[in-house]
């Protein structure tokens, strides 16, 4: 048993640390395909749905089904940190750290387990993931890893930066980064992390056996697996030191009977345990009935010995601490006799969950849009036009002339060179306000019904964001002044683009390489290049032509699918052009609001749209393109 125990701690370990460094390395060193671990997870992969998901699911209901719950001590992150929590409480405190058996709080867990199921429910067909986000193991894992691992990791690397500067090493090691600013996503996560903290602390997996309801199910099914945990009443001498060391609190020395529903075969006990008195083995049928009738009789014979020596005042205390084992047994009994009844319900209702919603979910965009069809013509949907019709006025919407070639623009990477060619002494100033609600989801999100009903914000991909434009959404509704909006309450710190800053590169991919619940679905880079994620939009009052009469072109100078031209403007010895919108080419990368100067409504900025169609080609592919490198001094 001792392997079994060095081999649950390594694997563990193992799983941790490779998740731990996925979200917290600011490096870009970690290689995503440890991503695949976080698919491993129970709930991404009820949500993920088809085939894979609901297969992936049977297989850890399988395997809880024979080796009790392995899952939650070896492959959840969530629960192995608590883990990490009891082993620092273990050295706070020393020897006086110790546990003790606790009947489990059956009600509390159904209640939340019920309101899980009812939180898929509504997060498949209604859109709203609160639910689902505040009580996804995994989720509030990646949320804390994301929120405090990583700044303090950024704060290393930035005192660092600092000594090396000290030092005076030339060499660039270490670069600064900016750390991530308070928002709902770090008080969400700040509060898990400290309840669990507390639970894990003083009370080892309560959590997982009070609150998870991926815990409650696993512990269901755990009740009927096939290898577990169990005590010798022949050699076991009731000391109470298996019971003292058990975090999940399952283990009844008095009345040797452990509690397969909480228990999460850590392995712990067996190496405190001096006569070898515990086991893990397989039970099968006939064992258990026999350990029941042994159980109801040993119940018997100590309740007659009670009342035999009832004037005796101490046999009157002995016997009242030996009388407790009888609920225990009752108990055992119950879960014998009941417990698979109750499993079978609760279960099925589950898996039919699941079913309908990974169903739902695998189905055709419910617009009828199939954005990675390649035969598709963007011309002919209907739905794209309607997105351009909505997004952006009719009168900035001038077709190309026929036959007109043109250049395929790339641009550097300092996406402020073009406003440092603008004079100080320029107002940039916005005259026109406006508020810009909507929603820029991450390219593969196909919908953004498809993306709430998945989503469950564990910010892998807003963490693996190169350009870092990815960031969790908040309660605000402007996306421009105050934060990203994310459709309120009903997508609670989900991700979507901002683009204050930087821009979506069209040639990335990793957040839908990175998403494990597909949300975001995994594009191709042809396929990324003309998915239209946004439209442009334009503001003619705030733009500084306009307001200044002085020239600018930034946004033009970042566009490269063609969708932004500069025409004349006013006055022709003043040489003055202003942009010119041609929505059909935009795939709403964010180049040209990343880039406009003015503040703080900007002059183009981008709309998201409710659907991801594809743009269309502003040049012939057929033709050879000429390539023009922009060079800002």
């Amino acid at each position: 048993m001792f392997i079994l125990k060095w081999f649950r701690v390594l694997i563990a370990i193992v799983m941790f640390a490779a998740l731990m460094f996925l979200f917290i390395d600011i490096s870009a060193i970690a290689p995503l395909s440890l991503h695949y671990l976080a698919e491993l997870q129970f709930v991404q992969l009820l949500l993920r749905g088809g085939l894979i998901g609901l297969t992936g699911v049977f297989v850890l209901l399988f395997v809880t089904i024979i080796f009790g719950r392995c899952y939650c001590s070896m492959i959840c992150p969530y629960g192995i940190l608590q883990d990490f929590i009891s082993r620092v409480a273990k050295l706070f405190y020393g020897k006086k750290h110790k546990y003790s058996y606790r009947p489990a709080r059956q009600k509390i867990r159904n209640l939340i387990f019920v309101l899980f199921i009812a939180g898929v429910v509504i997060m498949t067909f209604f859109s709203t993931a609160v639910i689902v986000i505040l009580l996804d193991p995994y989720s509030n894992f990646g949320r804390i890893a994301f929120s405090i691992f990583q700044p303090i990791n950024i704060f290393i690397n930035n005192l660092l930066v600092s000594v090396n500067d000290f030092i005076g090493n030339n060499k660039d090691i270490f670069q600064p980064r900016a750390i991530p600013l308070f928002d709902v996503s770090f008080i969400i996560s700040a509060v898990m992390f400290l309840l669990v903290m507390f639970l894990s602390f003083f009370y080892g997996r309560r959590y997982c056996n009070m609150i998870c309801p991926v815990g409650t199910l696993l512990g269901f099914v755990a009740n009927f697996s096939l290898f577990r945990v169990k005590l010798d009443r022949s050699k076991c001498i009731k000391c109470g030191l298996c019971e003292k060391i058990c975090k999940g609190e399952c283990i009844n020395s008095k009345s040797c009977i452990v509690d397969s529903s909480r228990c999460v075969t850590c392995f712990n006990c067996f190496s405190v345990c001096r006569k070898n008195a515990i086991s893990y083995l397989s039970i099968s049928l006939v064992s258990m009935n026999k350990n029941k009738n042994e159980i109801a009789k040993e119940n018997k014979n100590e309740i007659t010995n009670k009342n035999t020596n009832e004037n005796s005042k101490e046999n009157k205390n002995k016997n009242t601490k030996e009388i407790k084992p009888k609920s225990n047994a009752d108990l055992s009994t119950i879960e014998i006799q009941h417990g698979r009844r109750r499993f079978l319900r609760l279960s099925f209702l589950s898996l039919l969950f699941s079913s309908i919603g990974g169903g739902a979910m695998q189905s055709d965009d419910p617009y009828g849009i199939d954005p990675y069809n390649a035969n598709s013509n963007s011309t002919d949907n209907k739905d794209d036009k309607t997105d351009s019709e909505l997004n952006v006025k009719s009168e900035q919407l001038v077709s190309d002339t026929a036959g007109e070639k043109t250049a395929v623009i790339e641009t550097k990477s300092d996406v402020n060179s073009s406003v440092l060619n603008l004079e100080d002494n320029i107002d940039k100033a916005s005259r026109v306000s406006y508020v810009n609600d909507t929603i820029i989801l991450p390219p593969g999100a196909k919908s953004l019904k498809n993306f709430q009903s998945k989503c469950t914000s564990c910010h892998l991909c807003v963490s693996k964001c190169p350009s870092r434009v990815l960031q969790p959404g908040t309660l605000g509704n402007n996306r421009n002044v105050g934060g990203s909006s994310n459709g309120g309450i009903a997508g609670l710190v989900q991700p979507s683009l901002q683009f204050d800053y930087h821009y979506c590169n069209k040639n990335c991919t990793v957040c839908g390489d990175v998403c494990p619940s597909h949300a975001i679905e995994s594009v191709t880079a042809a396929e990324r290049e003309l998915l239209r994620i946004g439209i442009v939009n334009f503001v003619k009052e705030n733009c500084i032509v306009y307001t200044q009469e002085t020239s600018c072109g930034a946004c033009q100078e970042h566009c490269s699918n063609g969708a932004i031209k500069m025409i004349p403007y006013g006055d022709p010895s003043k040489n003055l052009t202003i942009p010119e919108l041609h929505a059909e080419f935009c795939i709403g990368c964010g180049g040209c609001e990343s880039i406009c100067p003015v503040r703080p409504y900007r002059a183009i900025y981008i709309k998201g749209v409710t659907v991801q169609t594809n743009a269309e080609l502003s040049y012939d592919p057929n033709e050879k393109q000429q390539t023009i490198e922009l060079d800002f001094i």
